[in-house]
């Protein structure tokens, strides 16, 4: 994509030189430009510069011989550049003469048939690329710029409105859990709103119900002296299995009180027999923790023994093979 402004896009022409270069390297191909659209040249201008042999205003060439043979069935004697003639193989109808017309301020012409023998005998050039000027690079670069800058601004901008959504969330959420708790708070209010419309119902109930039987309870209670009564003086025997029942209870419950005194005086003098053995329990730690000290330093002689006959084993053994080996020299020299 061209970035380039279109006046960047310009065909730059020399405007003030007559002499033409029919050199087959240095023919370039018409170019249009937008500024020359609504001008009567703006079609077959074509730039033709360094040329071997040059031409006057009237379009003949000094030092160009007769063009008369040159045709398209024969050799002609314009040379290359590298001082050979053209072959005969070029296809020169594939190549449109045009007449062309310098871009000066006379508007001066060209020999319409000079520019046809050249240009059916020059070989078809690659058109070249065109390369970016220093403006158009600017501009490009201009436009690169604008690009980072439009890319930072709208990530920046996306930011802001991230945080902006984020906070209205936030916001939203700590509406939405202040609704819950309000709710929460009404449900329970409704339920208890419920269990008490509930209670009094029941108390209505049981008032309706109970009405009869509280006018009635003058009536029961008198019934019921009545009866406690007949029950106090009427004689009732209930079998027993496994139960003692004296023959004169009173003596019973004497003999039980006595017994049971007794059995709380032996129990005292025990008590008191107990305590005065009994050490206190400062002087019983006190003895655990000097046989804990006397284990430990008994424990720490053990260690020592151990050590003390480990070493007295290994000096036995040393001394045992000393003297073998004493014994061993010994018979070593006697034989």
């Amino acid at each position: 994509m061209d970035f380039a402004p279109k006046s960047a896009r310009k065909i730059s022409r020399k405007t003030k030189d007559t002499s033409i270069d029919f050199s087959p390297r240095t023919i370039q191909k018409p170019k249009l430009s937008s500024s020359d659209s609504g001008t009567s040249q703006s079609k077959g201008k074509v730039q033709i510069t360094e040329m071997g042999t040059s031409m006057n205003n009237n379009g003949v060439s000094p030092l160009t011989p007769d063009n008369s043979h040159m045709t398209t069935g024969g050799q002609t004697s314009t040379p290359t550049h590298d001082g050979s003639d053209f072959p005969n193989e070029i296809d020169a109808s594939a190549i449109h003469p045009e007449i062309s017309v310098l871009s000066t301020g006379e508007g001066s012409r060209i020999n319409h048939s000079v520019l046809s023998n050249v240009s059916t005998h020059l070989p078809p050039k690659k058109k070249k690329q065109a390369k970016l000027t220093q403006h158009q690079l600017d501009m490009l670069y201009a436009r690169y710029i604008q690009s980072l800058y439009l890319s930072t601004k709208a990530q920046k901008v996306r930011e802001e409105q991230e945080k902006q959504a984020m906070a209205q969330i936030l916001g939203i959420y700590t509406e939405v859990e202040k609704l819950q708790k309000k709710n929460h708070e009404m449900d329970k209010e409704l339920m208890r709103l419920k269990h008490l419309n509930e209670v009094d119902v029941q108390i209505d109930l049981q008032r309706q119900s109970l009405g009869p039987i509280v006018s009635s309870l003058p009536q029961l209670t008198k019934e019921y002296d009545t009866l406690a009564h007949a029950l106090d003086t009427t004689r009732h025997q209930i079998p027993t299995k496994g139960v003692y029942i004296p023959d004169d209870e009173d003596q019973y419950q004497r003999d039980l009180e006595h017994s049971l005194l007794e059995s709380e005086q032996l129990l005292g003098e025990l008590s008191v027999m107990i305590r005065k053995d009994l050490p206190s329990v400062s002087a019983m730690a006190h003895a655990l923790s000097t046989m804990e000290k006397a284990t430990e330093s008994q424990v720490e002689e053990l260690v020592r023994c151990n050590e003390m006959i480990a070493a007295t084993q290994s000096l036995t053994i040393q001394e045992t093979s000393m003297k073998i080996q004493a014994i061993q020299s010994k018979e070593i020299g006697a034989s």
